[in-house]
């Protein structure tokens, strides 16, 4: 483990029963609760890196965008759709049509 100096403490409050989960934890793994908690941390930053959305602020997830679906792709979920529709007896109606 690193020196002792290359450590900051840290003061915090934590539920009693996450707190005997995590010396349980701490045992099964032959450490310290320090320990412990520093993998674990570790462990959630490697699957949680910095622009990971889980680390966004509000703000940051809104400006997100995904990629414009291609209208050669919608065209083709709807007539999947439609024709589940249609194979299942549903009477398909469009909109401009008369009646």
């Amino acid at each position: 483990m690193k020196m002792a100096k290359d450590y900051s403490q840290v003061n915090f409050r934590i539920p009693t029963k996450l707190k005997e989960q995590i010396e349980k934890s701490a045992i099964n793994n032959e450490r310290s609760i320090t320990a412990e908690l520093v993998a674990r941390l570790e462990q959630s930053l490697i699957l949680y890196p910095e622009d990971h959305p889980i680390n966004m602020t509000p703000e940051e997830l809104l400006h997100r965008t995904a990629p414009p679906i291609p209208k050669e792709v919608i065209g083709d979920v709807i007539e999947l759709f439609v024709k589940k529709l249609e194979d299942n007896n549903f009477t398909i109606v469009k909109k401009n049509q008369e009646k």
